[in-house]
């Protein structure tokens, strides 16, 4: 595994967190333990303080000092924030983003402990769901513990399942890859499917809801009762590798449904893939093309790309890439204008083809000589399927002064 960025990989959740972290020279990322040596992975995600007392105590210190002090020990810390709420604490309001913002940088610390660098890492997170209203409560927590945003990548479960699997050797990926994450009595399945009659060859993963753990009246029902939940999905498949994650699945009960679920295939229990995920897909930041990409909620559905004339031939260059991260898929550039004031983006699907051309009128831009219009163009994506582009025109040094003039269009 050839990479020298350092990398951070976080599992948030609304009860628990979870970090791992990648140093060149490892073979594959650690999580990192409350107690080392051993596998006790889960930070709860609460902070506690008393009155008069300045400092947060996080995770496991603070679930522990809130059954023994008089203090107040704040919970759900994710969920609160999403829903922009506050608090208020010695006579100052106090947003749960900030809060947030404290307990990931206590949790990042864990990692900076050991021997990462906390300004030059790639820092991964990964939440069960994303959205851009989400990404932006956690640029902002991420931005008040110290991370700028250009080190962070923001994935959900599913891709930082892609990522996890894609990292293992082929053999476990040859076929199908199922995952069962298992939270309390709700059961979801996670269904790793490749095409590779395409390039680069594509993965999809479905979800989906089970409750027939939800009435079982003890072990040996729940056993049963999961045991027909595997052999009904995996009836006619050909899976190569089953994981289950979460502690549910370490209690003890799993008996004839293992031997289901290991008949002619790898299966494996723990509770840190989303983590080790999360650090697998932050590698990919700044890192090569692959030949296969995640095609899901978070990947970008469509390539932009504009024709430039260098050197006396028109060439095509890339503006936003099918299969990049939509939270991170983002363009900046100046373009010099010939005569007519407009650009023009030509839109393609992910296998390159379905080719539209819009063309973006500029309209009210001065009338200037040939390349004496310079103007700087963003590209924003705010769905995987749709980009924002925002035009200023800049004029060209003294002689053609900016306008000021703006523009802005939506391309989907």
């Amino acid at each position: 595994m050839k990479q020298e960025k350092e990398v951070i990989g976080i599992d948030l959740g609304n009860e628990y967190a979870l970090i791992s972290y990648y140093k060149p020279g490892m073979e594959t990322p650690e999580t990192v333990s409350m107690l080392p040596g051993s596998e006790n992975y889960l930070f709860p995600v609460e902070l506690y303080r008393s009155s008069g007392e300045e400092e947060w105590l996080f995770g496991e210190q603070a679930a522990k000092a809130a059954k023994q002090g008089n203090g107040i020990c704040y919970k759900h810390l994710p969920g609160k924030a999403y829903e922009d709420e506050s608090i208020q604490f010695a006579a100052k309001k106090i947003d749960f983003v900030e809060l947030l913002g404290i307990f990931l940088d206590r949790l990042i610390g864990m990692a900076v402990r050991a021997g990462v660098n906390r300004t030059e890492s790639v820092v991964s997170v990964t939440v069960k769901q994303l959205d851009f209203d989400k990404a932006g409560v956690l640029w902002k927590a991420l931005e008040l513990a110290g991370i700028r945003q250009k080190q962070v990548r923001l994935l959900d479960y599913k891709e930082s399942f892609f990522y996890f699997v894609r990292s293992q050797t082929q053999d476990r990926w040859l076929h199908d890859v199922v995952l069962f994450l298992l939270e309390g009595k709700k059961l979801e399945e996670y269904y790793w499917k490749r095409n590779d009659r395409t390039f680069p060859q594509t993965v999809t993963i479905e979800q989906k809801d089970f409750d027939g753990l939800n009435h079982v009246a003890n072990d040996t029902q729940k056993d049963l009762a999961f045991q027909e939940i595997i052999d009904k999905e995996f009836q006619g498949k050909i899976i190569s590798t089953a994981y289950l994650v979460g502690t549910e699945f370490e209690s003890g009960w799993l008996e004839q449904s293992l031997i289901s679920l290991c008949r002619q295939r790898k299966a494996y229990v723990g509770k840190n893939l989303f983590t080790k995920g999360a650090c697998f897909g932050g590698m990919e930041k700044n890192g090569p093309e692959k030949a296969m990409i995640y095609v899901g909620a978070s990947a970008m559905k469509i390539n932009l790309t504009m024709k430039i004339h260098i050197g006396g031939k028109f060439e095509e260059v890339s503006l936003i890439n099918a299969g990049d991260n939509c939270y991170e898929s983002y363009c900046a550039c100046d373009v010099l204008l010939d005569e007519e004031p407009y650009i023009d983006i030509c839109k393609r699907n992910m296998q390159g083809k379905e080719e539209k051309i819009s063309s973006l009128e500029l309209t009210g831009l001065p009338k200037r000589p040939r390349k004496a219009t310079k103007v700087h163009m963003q590209l924003i994506p705010v769905s995987d399927t749709q980009v924002k582009i925002m035009i200023e025109d800049r004029g060209l040094g003294e002689l053609f002064p900016s306008s000021g003039k703006k523009w802005e269009f939506l391309l989907f």
